[in-house]
């Protein structure tokens, strides 16, 4: 794994403990990891350093930058994590060289192994592990940095994540284009290079039409959840019956279908995996034979309850209206 500057000027890189012209091994035998830097001079690499917080008796690898190019992310099995490889991260100082590792907390990293952390323009970090219960073997998830604190981690879902090793997710800055290695299936060899697209936003559309006749009921209103129940989105059926609106990728919803006079149907749509960039969900609405109307006012003042919510249902739960 590596990266280069946004100059061209700088590559940092991982290598085996190689010093000197020979491999260097810890007291168990072994030969870790360690990210060097090295410098463009004249079309050619050199000046190959170490960075500071490397260390003989552990691995530190998978350098990556932040896109600010302040912030360095890496993985290390260094003491004081949470067990296996973690994700951590140095901050560039008014000097231009790297402070001391912090760990990305212990929402990120598991007892497993979290490894290759790519940052996007966005500020989401994309990572492999095998510390979740996944799809199977290492798994590429994706977390953002908001309020002080990650986001709950995402697993990507299927075709971006198999039940063999997939890892290495690198994007535009868009997120939308990329690549990643995996060892699954169907490929050349052991781990092979693979190009991806990602579904950053998926089109909701559909037709709301009456039960009795099956003609499209215009004017209809489409409300659309989110996972914390809270309204993200409503929107108007046209003539023909038809709406269209944009949902988040990688996310569950409860979409509902509305209109005076008729039924409330709802239905739970999931952007997780999608087929396409297009769904599509269709409402039929049973037309009420009966009306009812009142007024919703405070029991201590008698003031009337302006945005009161007011749910009829049928007697086994079914809702008929708002």
């Amino acid at each position: 794994a590596s990266v280069v500057t946004k100059d061209g000027q700088t590559l940092y890189f991982t290598r085996n403990n190689f010093i000197e012209g020979k491999y260097i091994k810890d007291e168990k035998g072994i030969i870790r990891l360690k990210i060097f830097k090295a410098k463009m001079i004249e079309g050619v690499w050199g000046e190959i350093e170490e960075l500071p917080f490397n260390n003989d008796g552990y691995s530190v690898a998978n350098p990556m930058l932040s896109p600010d190019e302040k912030t360095l992310y890496f993985a290390s099995d260094m003491p004081g994590g949470y067990g296996g490889m973690d994700l951590y991260y140095v901050e560039k100082t008014k000097l231009g060289t790297w402070g001391e590792p912090v760990n990305l907390g212990e929402k990120i990293n598991t007892k497993g192994n979290e490894l290759f952390p790519f940052v996007a323009e966005s500020n989401a970090v994309y990572y492999a592990s095998n510390g979740y219960i996944g799809l199977g073997g290492l798994d590429i998830y994706h977390s953002k940095f908001e309020d002080g604190e990650w986001t709950e981690p995402k697993n990507m879902g299927y075709p971006i994540n198999t039940s063999k090793d997939d890892f290495g997710l690198v994007l535009n800055e868009k997120e939308t284009d990329g690549y990643l290695s995996s060892n699954r299936d169907g490929g050349a060899g052991e781990d092979d290079i693979y190009a991806v697209q990602i579904f950053k936003i998926i089109t909701l559309e559909g037709t709301v039409t009456e039960k009795e006749t099956g003609k499209p009921l215009a004017n209809s209103t489409i409300s659309v959840k989110g996972e914390d129940g809270l309204e993200i989105a409503s929107v108007i059926t046209d003539e023909n019956g038809d709406y269209k609106t944009e949902l988040e990728f990688n996310k569950e919803f409860v979409v509902a279908a509305s209109k005076p006079m008729y039924s409330t149907e709802s239905a739970k749509v999931s952007t997780v995996n999608p087929p396409s960039t297009t769904m599509r969900k269709d409402f039929v609405l049973e037309k009420l034979t009966f009306a009812v109307e009142g007024v919703v006012s405070a029991k201590e003042t008698g003031n009337p309850l302006e945005g009161s919510l007011v749910e009829l249902t049928t007697t086994n739960g079914k809702e008929i209206a708002t």
